[in-house]
Parts: structure tokens; C-alpha cells; sequence
């Protein structure tokens, strides 16, 4: 992030065209923040999981701080200053030496208020799946999940699904290159179930060798095509896979490895739709028991379909509704200024 920031920032800056453009930038792009401050560039920021947003009310839940739910609300904010103490010591050092040769002042606090856009700031996921809370900042707009589903298929997995038992389906994420003992875990757990297993990554390396019999390994499918088939999806709990999990309708069991993927394993366990397990307690016998258990629940399956429709509303074209609307609005107070 922080060697990114004047790289953004140029990249804005050489391609600014008052009047005539539009920044959209996503939650980790901090140059273009600084773009907006500097520029004027309007800017609306994309904001994909819930745990980009501060709450007293209802705290985001972050890797070592799940202990934060059992602290009385009024203490809640002492919290989040400590946590803004520790990220400032990261970014705001850098942040605000590269805004000193842009003659800006400097901030503090960044990822509290500052990394929102105040022209638009856009929450890419449903209100059901996490609520607006009272002191969210008010330019905060709440729309459904994106649902972006890549449409690159490999070899035709489809034959694995094809079968009356569908297969669990088993993955740590796209960008994951050392997820060797949850791979190995799972190819035991599905030797306890006695139950088909697809292992889907890119980067084959870590998993268990030779593969038992009852697992295939795919390096890519997309998530709309095999998750429908699949009996249950276990993986790391990121906010698109979670997202296409729930339209899918298919029942999850996440095991969180980092960033917002805890608090998507909660917020996912809280519907009804799934279970959680954290690193240390994913061990076959756990895994199995927990697999069995949404195997043989129905309420899950049941719930999953409910919640499935819903999951499937897009929010890109009430996005760029909004990003024009907003634009628009701009355009009218400048000529009224002028």
C-alpha cells in the first residue's frame, strides 16, 4: 500500500481532466484520497466488507481483537484509538511525507475517517448481510455484493459433479500459497466422511501428495458454475467468496486465515447459513464432525436457499448510478459557483 500511494496519486494526476472525470478507487488506494485533496477529483471509494467501517455499536471484528465485542459500548472508541495509534505508526508516517511535498498538511486517524471519500463513499454489500450503523459517516450509500464471477473454466470439472452425492468443495483463496495443512486436513476429513472432495487452486504445490482417491484437484472454476453442485463449501471467508457462496445457496464452513475474514465468518455463522472454525481448532476429526453437521442439518440448506436470492442482486448498476448522480450534482454547484 504505502509504495502504491504516489504511484496512484500520478496516475490521477496525468489523467485528470477537470470537468470531465471520475476516480473510483478501491478501499487500500490511499493515493487517490490524496488525489482528491489535492486535485479536487471527485472520488467515490469502494469499500467491499464491512470491516472497513468503525462502529461502537457494532464492532468490526479483526484478527486479535475478537475480545472487543465484550467491551462495554462507551469503552469501544478507546479501542479503536489504540488500534489507529498502531496503524499510524505503519502509513501515516509515509502517507504524510509524500502529502508534505504536495504542500498538504498532514492526517492522523487514516483509517478511521480519512480513507472515505466524502464526495461518495460506497458500501458493496447488502444491509441484511451488515447493517448501517448510527455512526457510520453519513456520505456512506449501502448497496448489494458486486458479484463478480470470472468466466476462465478449466478442463471440465463437470463430471465430478455430475454424480448423485455432490462434492464438498474445498478452497483458501485465490492468491494462497501456504495453505498446506489446511489442504492436508481436508483430505482427511473427507477420508473420515468417506465423501468426494474438489480441492480448487492455483498453486498445487501445497496440497497433500499423492491425493486420495477421493479428491480431484481443479486450478480454476468459477464460483457460479460449481458451487450450485457442491454439498458444502469450506474456505477462508473472503467477502467475494462468501458473496458467491451465498448465491449459490450452498452451505459453508469457513476457516478464517486473516484481514476481514473473521468477521465475514461471523457475520455468515449469524445468518444461518454456515459454521466457522478458527486455525487452531481446523483438525480432521473437528473438520469431519462440523461437515457432518451441515450435512445432515437441513435447516442449513434450507436457510442458504432463503438467503440466496437476495445474494444474487447485483450492486454495480445502483453504483454507477450513484457515481453519476454525484457527478452530476458536482457539476451543477460548480456551474451555479461560477
Amino acid at each position: 500500500m504505502i509504495p502504491a500511494i504516489p504511484v496512484i496519486y500520478r496516475h490521477i494526476a496525468d489523467r485528470y481532466r477537470p470537468g470531465e472525470t471520475v476516480v473510483v478507487a478501491g478501499s487500500l488506494a490511499l493515493g487517490a484520497r490524496v488525489a482528491q485533496e489535492k486535485l479536487g477529483v471527485p472520488l467515490a471509494m469502494i469499500h467491499l466488507q464491512p470491516t472497513a467501517f468503525r462502529s461502537r455499536f457494532e464492532p468490526p471484528m479483526h484478527p486479535g481483537l475478537e475480545w472487543i465485542i465484550q467491551v462495554p459500548t462507551g469503552l469501544r472508541p478507546a479501542v479503536f484509538r489504540f488500534m489507529d495509534y498502531m496503524i499510524d505508526g505503519i502509513y501515516a508516517r509515509p502517507l504524510n511525507a509524500f502529502r508534505a511535498q504536495l504542500g498538504l498538511s498532514p492526517v492522523k486517524r487514516v483509517m478511521d475517517l480519512w480513507w472515505h471519500s466524502p464526495n461518495l463513499t460506497l458500501a458493496l454489500f447488502p444491509s441484511w448481510y451488515a447493517a448501517p450503523q448510527p455512526d457510520w459517516p453519513p456520505f456512506v450509500r449501502v448497496l448489494d455484493f458486486p458479484q463478480f464471477d470470472a468466466t476462465e473454466l478449466e478442463a471440465k470439472p463437470h463430471d465430478y459433479f455430475e454424480d448423485s452425492e455432490p462434492p464438498i468443495v474445498f478452497t483458501a483463496g485465490s492468491a494462497m500459497k501456504t495453505a498446506q495443512d489446511f489442504f492436508l486436513v481436508s483430505a482427511h476429513a473427507c477420508e473420515l466422511l468417506g465423501r468426494r472432495g474438489v480441492f480448487l487452486t492455483r498453486y498445487p504445490e501445497q496440497l497433500p501428495q499423492p491425493l486420495p482417491a477421493l479428491i480431484r484437484h481443479v486450478s480454476f472454476a468459477p464460483f457460479g458454475r460449481i458451487l450450485p453442485k457442491a454439498s458444502v463449501f469450506v474456505h477462508h471467508g473472503g467477502i467475494g467468496t462468501v458473496a458467491q457462496a451465498l448465491k449459490a445457496g450452498v452451505p459453508q464452513l469457513i476457516m478464517p486465515f486473516s484481514f476481514d475474514q473473521l468477521d465475514n465468518a461471523r457475520r455468515v455463522q449469524s445468518l444461518g447459513a454456515g459454521l466457522s472454525l478458527s486455525r487452531a481448532t481446523y483438525r480432521e476429526s473437528v473438520v469431519a464432525e462440523y461437515l457432518r453437521w451441515l450435512l445432515g442439518d437441513p435447516s442449513f440448506r434450507q436457510r442458504c436457499a432463503q438467503l440466496a436470492p437476495a445474494a444474487a442482486t447485483t450492486g454495480i448498476i445502483d453504483a454507477v448510478d450513484l457515481m453519476e448522480a454525484n457527478w452530476s450534482a458536482r457539476q451543477r454547484a460548480i456551474a451555479c459557483e461560477t
